[in-house]
């Protein structure tokens, strides 16, 4: 997971960023997601989130560069 962005709402945080899962040497599937903080107590904790991925790559993981 790479952060790319996080937005302070009120006292909410919104965390926007992309993702890859590796099996081995390969990208098995890589997106991007966000997420919704919600201050719980003295804890953050996700109030909800959602993932987009793209089709999977058959990159070798060691052969990508992080955008």
């Amino acid at each position: 997971m790479d952060t790319r962005e996080v937005q302070v709402l009120g006292d909410w945080a919104l965390e926007f960023g992309r993702f890859v899962v590796r099996t081995g040497e390969t990208i098995a599937e890589e997106g991007t997601y966000a997420v919704l903080w919600d201050p719980s107590g003295d804890t953050w904790k996700i109030h909800r989130e959602i993932w987009n991925a793209q089709a999977p790559s058959d990159t070798p993981a060691s052969t990508t560069t992080a955008e």
